[in-house]
């Protein structure tokens, strides 16, 4: 039988991704001045069991 109640906590990032070379990840999101660090924007998920996708897509005119 299937929970009746979930909580969730989620983050969806809409931008573009920049892999360091140093291994830094981060992420340009339109509207905003400078690149975010991957790193600070998931911390309150450290320690959890999460699950990670990444997809991209283009705009065909």
């Amino acid at each position: 039988m299937a929970a009746k109640i979930k909580k969730k906590m989620g983050i969806d990032i809409l931008g573009t991704i920049d892999i360091k070379e140093n291994n830094g990840i981060f992420i340009e999101v339109q509207d905003i001045d400078k690149p975010m660090n991957l790193a600070d924007l998931i911390k309150d998920f450290n320690g959890l069991e999460v699950k990670i996708s990444l997809a991209q897509s283009e705009e065909i005119a």
